[in-house]
């Protein structure tokens, strides 16, 4: 369960870190250490010479219990790890390792934490009669064990190479809590284009559309404004994996950029939030998941964020004017669920490397193709409106291929009873109500249809017969042909009366039951009486029924190369 103001991706990591090359030694460094006293950089960090928590770092993030075990070694005269600062042109020095020590130790000093709350000890095993206190209730000896406590401090000057000083912070980057590589990016690169990504992070818009509040806890807002400024400067097309790099290089090349830049990036980023907010609202960047056999009822991955989603929609309405937009939002969120439910090429190049440069190239160039189809064409509309969507769901919200219930009007999709490629009209006339899967469903089958060739007219399957051996069998519906299967199995006392249930792995339901019950207790909904006293669950969609049909062959060792189907197409108008 994420926690608030932290942001939880639906995709797998997009590709592996790689490992760090050999340190550069063409140019060089210089540092000075010390065995510094915790009061004095206290008193440093009073002073405003030793900034400890720079907007490049990450926030606190250490709990209660982990700082107090840092007192406690203090304490007990336990070292700890060095700490790193550098020191920069101004003459002050910025801690780079060792953050969070410091800040454990001020606090304890302070009395609070950097968000307010009262700091006392707590979850000590050592010392456990400390357990509750603060500093001003510890003794003096016990105060002055704390603030006398010596830790080794690196500082690199600000004679060394700027670039240098940073990698080799990257290589520092081995504690408990590692940063990631926003919160690195943030350190190795602060500047002028750092500040205009956290500028841009917290736009109220771009917190809406994240579901936060406040910023993320590891700077992962911070990055997906980067991840989009990459592809807005270099495109899609330069993309070159992994993605990481694909990011370093863009900062790397904006760090110092120029007030004409910031302007046409702030302005870019904002067009496109505004314009996705208008199309999406809190559904923006979240994936739609199509139903299954067992459930025809999709649903949207409310709580999780899908980054190749942000990167299309992003870099699309950033890169197009709105008054190009704005006739067309209702056919755009249509158009995005259909991908979403429908193309399979599509689904994949969201969810799956979506670092990777071919699923990179193929998520933007299909949303391209149709967006541009959407926006720009003057063909026969291929999508029905949302405003017709909605009174047919209105008036009966009951699937035409099923007959069940669509829960959820996103769940809904208006189908072509004539199929739009095979010269279907977008008219209501034509219109029918559907789950999305079971559109899918249709559509899938209908792309692998056997034995048929097609006519310039506009045609429609006007029945199907079904080949098993040296039998046929006539099929009006779908449903006959895993019907009519079985009953040939049962002829040929291969599917016998004590052959139940039968129910398929991944399936919740019976497919064969000797009463049309399924394990559940509930119903079969379309149950058909077979020949020999069982009862077969016939409700699928036809591409469930046609997977089915084979997996029942191949139960009783039929090859699935024994059946074939050839349909009988007809015009639509005879």
């Amino acid at each position: 369960m994420p926690q608030d103001n932290e942001l939880t991706f639906d995709e797998a990591l997009e590709e592996e870190e790689e490992q760090l090359g050999p340190l550069i030694t063409n140019r060089k460094i210089y540092t000075k250490q010390a065995d510094a006293e915790v009061d004095g950089l206290y008193r440093k960090h009073q002073r405003n010479k030793l900034i400890v928590q720079p907007d490049f770092q990450r926030h606190f993030i250490w709990d209660g219990k982990k700082a107090s075990r840092l007192i406690e070694s203090a304490i007990l005269d336990i070292p700890i790890p060095s700490i790193y600062l550098a020191e920069e042109q101004d003459g002050r020095e910025y801690v780079i390792d060792g953050q969070q020590r410091l800040i454990s130790f001020f606090s304890f000093i302070d009395g609070k934490f950097p968000d307010g709350k009262e700091f006392r000890l707590t979850g000590l095993k050592v010392l456990q009669e400390l357990n509750t206190r603060s500093f001003k209730e510890l003794d003096q000896h016990m105060q002055d064990k704390i603030l006398y406590y010596k830790s080794r401090v690196i500082t690199f000057t600000s004679e060394s190479d700027e670039q240098l000083k940073f990698e080799v912070f990257e290589r520092l980057n081995t504690g408990s809590v590692s940063l990631n590589n926003q919160e690195l990016r943030n350190c190795i690169y602060h500047g002028p284009y750092i500040d205009l990504l956290r500028e841009l992070s917290k736009e109220e818009d771009f917190r809406y559309l994240l579901g936060l509040h406040d910023p993320e806890k590891r700077m992962g807002d911070i990055e997906l404004v980067a991840r989009f400024a990459a592809f807005y400067h270099v495109t899609y097309l330069k993309y070159k994996p992994p993605m990481k790099d694909f990011i370093d290089n863009d900062i790397r090349m904006y760090r110092h950029l120029s007030d004409k830049d910031a302007r046409a990036l702030r302005s870019a980023f904002k067009t496109a939030i505004s314009t996705i907010k208008s199309i999406f609202d809190k559904s923006a960047f979240k994936r739609y998941l199509r139903g299954d056999g067992d459930d025809h009822n999709g649903k949207w991955l409310a709580r999780q964020f899908n980054k190749g989603l942000y990167d299309i929609l992003m870099y699309t309405f950033a890169k197009t004017p709105k008054n190009r937009v704005y006739n067309h939002l209702d056919a755009i969120r249509e158009s995005l669920l259909d991908l979403m439910t429908h193309d399979d090429s599509f689904i994949n190049a969201i969810d799956k490397s979506t670092g990777s440069s071919e699923m990179v190239l193929t998520r933007f160039k299909i949303w391209e193709e149709h967006f541009e189809h959407l926006i720009g064409s003057t063909k026969e509309p291929r999508c029905f409106s949302s405003k017709l969507k909605e009174e047919i769901y209105r008036a009966d919200p009951s699937c035409m291929i099923c007959e069940q219930r669509i829960q959820t009007i996103d769940d809904a999709a208006l189908d072509h009873i004539h199929q739009y490629w095979m010269g279907g009209k977008t008219i209501p006339e034509n219109a029918r109500l559907t789950h999305r899967y079971c559109n899918w469903s249709r559509s899938k089958s209908n792309r692998v249809e056997i034995i048929h060739v097609p006519e310039k007219t506009e045609t429609r399957v006007h029945s199907r017969t079904l080949f098993l051996g040296n039998d046929r069998y006539p099929c009006k519906y779908a449903w006959e042909i895993l019907f009519n299967t079985a009953e040939w199995l049962i002829q040929r006392n291969l599917l016998k009366a004590h052959d139940f249930p039968i129910q398929f792995p991944g399936s919740k339901r019976y497919l064969v039951n000797n009463n049309p019950l399924h394990a559940n207790g509930k119903e079969f909904f379309a149950p058909k009486p077979l020949s020999n006293g069982l009862y077969i669950e016939v409700h699928a969609g036809t591409e469930q029924l046609l997977n089915n049909t084979y997996r029942l062959l191949e139960k009783f060792g039929v090859s699935r190369d024994r059946l074939s189907i050839e349909e009988d197409m007809k015009n639509a108008a005879s």
